[in-house]
């Protein structure tokens, strides 16, 4: 009787990290597990746009480990375009935008060009037909007008 209590005094029982129990485990509780040499491929990823960031996460498929990478915001790259001409008579409108998003920062109006004239005195077919006196020529873009003051 007295053996057997000497050979269960002798077995090692050791506790796991996880508190479980390993039977004779004195000489493995000591060694310590193998590192992973990771092998990562991509689980997911997004790319940054000008207010919000990017990244990837990756996953080990040995051992399940995930990692994220992040990738900064890429900030606004503005430019300014024409929507619209302004023509002699009428108002025009340039806009500043991104170039990445699209979003419309400011609008600006742009003043319609206004014609420049040069008088005439008006024929006698003008002052018979239209009752001008005098005829004014844009010096632009040739749009008459008829003033009924004489020349």
């Amino acid at each position: 009787m007295m053996k057997k209590c000497k050979f269960f005094l002798t077995v090692l029982v050791a506790v796991c990290a996880c508190g479980c129990l390993i039977p004779g485990g004195g000489a493995e509780a000591k060694t310590k597990p193998k590192a992973c040499s990771h092998h990562y491929i991509v689980h997911s990823s997004w790319g940054a746009t000008c207010t919000a960031s990017g990244g990837t996460k990756c996953i080990c498929t040995k051992c399940k480990k995930i990692t994220t990478t992040e990738k900064k915001p890429l900030g606004h790259q503005y430019s300014t375009r024409t929507v619209k001409k302004a023509t002699r008579t009428a108002d025009g409108l340039k806009e500043k935008y991104c170039l990445r998003c699209g979003k419309v920062v400011s609008r600006t109006a742009i003043y319609a060009k206004g014609h420049t004239y040069s008088a005439r005195k008006a024929t006698k077919r003008e002052r018979i037909r239209y009752g001008w006196g005098t005829v004014l020529t844009c010096k632009k873009c040739g749009y008459q007008k008829g003033s009924y003051a004489d020349y």
